[in-house]
């Protein structure tokens, strides 16, 4: 995993992102709150205060007051984040490439649902 993400990095630079924050992005979908992208990333609260403001200010993600809860806030992605997830799936996917060899047609129908999957 190590060789991977360093495989990563160049790209995700680019993009002004670092590993943790691409997968910060990946993870908004499905856990909007703070406190749940803390618990799905396996990080300390702090970390992923820190970690949301510096991608908030790169234009990736907006925050929403919850109309349920004054007190909480929800992430979504913006447009630009959008593309940046995407640009990052892209990244992985050459990354994974790089490390496993070039995949045969059938390699390649899993790696793109396996893309597809982690987008839903």
């Amino acid at each position: 995993m190590h060789t991977l993400i360093e495989d990563l990095e160049p790209g995700l630079e680019e993009l002004k992102l670092e590993p943790k924050e691409f997968f910060l992005l990946y993870s908004v979908d499905e856990n909007p709150y703070p406190a749940e992208l803390a618990r799905a990333l396996l990080l300390p609260g702090p970390t992923v205060s820190f970690l949301i403001k510096r991608v908030e200010k790169a234009g990736y993600l907006k925050r929403e007051t919850d109309k349920q809860d004054l007190r909480k806030f929800k992430l979504t992605l913006t447009k630009s984040g959008r593309a940046a997830l995407n640009r990052g799936y892209e990244l992985l996917e050459v990354a994974l490439q790089k490390r496993l060899g070039k995949p045969n047609a059938t390699a390649r129908v899993a790696l793109v649902d396996a893309r597809d999957l982690m987008s839903d």
